[in-house]
């Protein structure tokens, strides 16, 4: 006989944030198991630590303790890579604030998650799932020009692009008028019944009436956990990871180049000036530089040109025997003037004259060199 596994279990699971010297304990050992294909309502106060418990599951947050299983793994022990494509392939997501790109269309929002997973067809499927929620006629419109209840549906269609297994739904009526929040409560509930799990997040009763499965949360605890209607269990199997590259692939650099293109062109005056100030900074370090090196090697030029156009003219001494004597003829003034008349390789003179001298002053004496 098969051993059963469940879609998702979490057991003993703990958040903790340390606030300073204060310790705030968010979830307090939280035991829970989903099976394939139900649909489960959290609900409790502001402050219980749903919204928290939904990102663990949801693999947006870690907890700080406690075990998570997927189809019988334990995700907390997966890579980075690994966890990308639980959440890619295998959960998808809708936020109470939709989410939404507003300089791309609702089609293109949809077919975001595709980009990333590197999914084929993206227009043809995003097309396909805005006419499944009933937006067939919105496709080309971007997010300012559809209605709260419209953003929603689109965000429903984005998190079910990549065909998950689950999808999360944080507080997804919380914006929304009753008869809206009706719509994505149906468009919901007829996922559930295609064997897509639900978990939703809510503060209403009525909502949370839609769900199979009603789990109450205070405090960071469950006080309750009711069945609201009975559904047949599935049996599944383990969940095989794929094991994702870390290199960049021609596709996946493709994919990121026309991505970049796109939104350059979607945002063209801010594209406009960050060029303009890339290349006002560029030229301004080029000028920088050119004006460095020149100053430079104008330094470098007069530096190496002194001493080679300088001639000094000293009296000669006489030398016996390799001991230097007393000067044997000085160099007036008059002698270096009838040099420079002479000759015009001569543009300036320089004229020094140098000696030594104790100066006496009480019992203090000091002997200094001087140079007129």
């Amino acid at each position: 006989m098969e051993k059963h596994v469940p879609l998702l279990q979490i057991k003993n699971i703990t958040k903790v944030y340390n606030i300073g010297d204060n310790r705030l304990d968010i979830l307090r050992g939280i035991n829970l198991t989903v099976e394939e294909g139900e649909f489960v309502a959290i609900m409790g106060p502001s402050g219980s630590g749903k919204s928290t418990l939904m990102h663990i599951l949801g693999l947006l947050d870690r907890p700080t303790d406690g075990v998570y299983e997927i189809y019988g793994e334990n995700v907390l022990k997966f890579n980075d890579n690994q966890t990308a494509f639980l959440r890619s392939k295998i959960i998808g997501f809708v936020f109470q604030q939709y989410n939404l790109l507003n300089k791309m269309t609702a089609a293109d929002n949809v077919a975001l998650p595709m980009v990333y997973s590197g999914g084929k067809n993206r227009k043809e499927k995003s097309e396909q799932l805005l006419k499944e929620v009933g937006l067939s006629d919105r496709t080309e419109h971007k997010p300012t020009q559809l209605s709260g209840g419209q953003q929603q549906r689109v965000a429903i269609a984005r998190s079910l692009v990549n065909d998950p297994k689950i999808i999360f739904a944080d507080e997804p009526t919380g914006n929304l008028s009753s008869k809206q929040s009706n719509e994505i409560m149906q468009i919901l509930t007829d996922l559930n019944k295609k064997g897509i799990s639900v978990i939703l997040v809510t503060h209403e009763p009525d909502i949370a009436k839609w769900a199979d499965r009603l789990i109450m949360i205070k405090d960071g605890q469950v006080l309750s956990d009711t069945i609201q209607k009975k559904k047949e269990r599935k049996n599944t199997e383990p969940l095989k990871i794929k094991k994702e590259s870390s290199h960049l692939s021609i596709a996946e650099f493709a994919e990121n180049f026309f991505s970049a293109i796109r939104a350059i062109i979607s945002n063209k005056t801010r594209s406009i000036l960050t060029m303009l100030g890339i290349i006002i900074g560029v030229a301004s370090i080029i000028s920088m530089l050119a004006l460095g090196n020149g100053a430079q090697k104008a330094l470098e030029q007069q530096i190496t040109s002194m001493g080679t156009n300088l001639l000094y003219l000293m009296p000669g001494r006489i030398s016996l025997g390799g001991v230097s004597g007393t000067v044997a003829r000085r160099i007036y003034l008059k002698d270096v003037e009838a040099l420079a008349e002479n000759t015009e390789l001569i543009k300036n003179i320089d004229p020094n004259v140098s000696g030594s001298a104790q100066v006496v002053y009480g019992n203090k004496n000091t002997y200094r060199k001087c140079v007129l």
